[in-house]
Order: structure tokens, then C-alpha cells, then sequence
């Protein structure tokens, strides 16, 4: 009878596990033209394998954080709950020119810059932003 019960019990917490490791995962959004600028930064992040970086459970701000400390920003900063326009997205790569590219262009480049920046920072590469700014980032 104990074996019975220890064997549901340890069923009961595997289910339990597998619930909870499903939900982690849907908590990454899905990449879409409607998308909030927050729900970006958290599909950034995943995208560009720095998921690790961030606290257990992200939040929006989170991401935003960690895509600021690796001076990833929109020329109008950060506004989580607005939609991203390719404005926005062409804004991030500091060339408001590349407005004219498609979504997926637009996607593509900026996820190579991030990953670039992010691999700067895993290396200890420091680089200037600005004329009288340099950056350092802890990751």
C-alpha cells in the first residue's frame, strides 16, 4: 500500500514539475508586429540567448533593464506597454533611414547587433556609444 501512495505522490510532483516548466516557457511571447515594446525586450533577450541573465521568473522591466545595461535603446527610450512600429525597431539600431526595411529585416539586424553586444560584454569588450560615454556591463 505505501509503495501505491509513494508512486502517486512522486507522479503528483513530477505532473506538478512538467506544468510548471511549460508555463516558464509560454511565458517567452511570440514575435509579431503587435507586439508591446516590454513584450519585445523579454522575446529580445530569449532570442539572442541571454535568457540566463535575467531573474527567474522576468518581468518586462527586467529585460528592458538588462537591454539597457547593454545600451540597446530606442531613441524615444522604453515604453513597455506601446506597440512597436518599425519607427521604434529602426530607432534601436540609431538609423531611422532603415524605416524603409521589411519587419523581418528589421528583426534581423537588430537581433545581430544585440547578439553582438551581448557577446562584447561576456568578453569584457568595452566600447564608446557617444562621444564622451563609454560603457561597462556587468553580466
Amino acid at each position: 500500500m505505501k509503495s501505491s501512495t509513494l508512486k502517486i505522490g512522486l507522479a503528483a510532483m513530477l505532473a506538478l514539475f512538467i506544468g510548471f516548466s511549460t508555463t516558464a516557457q509560454a511565458a517567452v511571447p511570440e514575435l509579431s508586429e503587435n507586439m508591446t515594446q516590454g513584450q519585445f525586450a523579454v522575446w529580445l533577450v530569449h532570442a539572442v540567448g541571454a535568457a540566463s541573465k535575467l531573474p527567474a521568473a522576468p518581468t518586462e522591466q527586467d529585460a528592458i533593464d538588462f537591454l539597457k545595461k547593454l545600451n540597446v535603446q530606442p531613441s524615444d527610450g522604453w515604453q513597455k506597454d506601446e506597440v512597436i512600429t518599425k519607427k521604434f525597431l529602426a530607432s534601436i539600431l540609431g538609423d531611422e533611414s532603415l524605416e524603409g526595411l521589411s519587419f523581418d529585416e528589421l528583426i534581423a539586424r537588430i537581433r545581430a547587433f544585440v547578439e553582438g553586444r551581448f557577446s562584447d560584454a561576456k568578453l569584457g569588450i568595452f566600447r564608446a556609444f557617444g562621444s564622451s560615454a563609454s560603457s561597462s556591463v556587468t553580466i
